[in-house]
């Protein structure tokens, strides 16, 4: 039974982490094109939950958008 587990918790681990790096590198590509920077498509991400302050927190909040948009993908392949 922990083999199981172990191998449903990987799956989801690495779909999430998959999942997260295309859509994120499609941002990236998509936004960069429109000619904004990966850490601006990071800080909206992270203002989704801090609204329009987050454009104004440099690396803390870019960090905090990645922290939040691999987690949201985590949490989708989990489904």
């Amino acid at each position: 039974m922990n083999e199981d587990l172990f191998s449903a918790v990987r799956a989801i681990l690495l779909g999430g982490l998959i999942a997260g790096a295309l859509d994120i590198l499609a941002a990236f590509i998509n936004n960069g094109l429109r000619g904004q920077g990966p850490v601006w498509v990071l800080q909206s991400v992270a203002g989704g939950w801090l609204g329009v302050g987050a454009f104004n927190g440099g690396l803390k909040t870019a960090a905090l958008g990645i922290v939040l948009h691999f987690f949201i993908a985590t949490t989708v392949a989990a489904v």
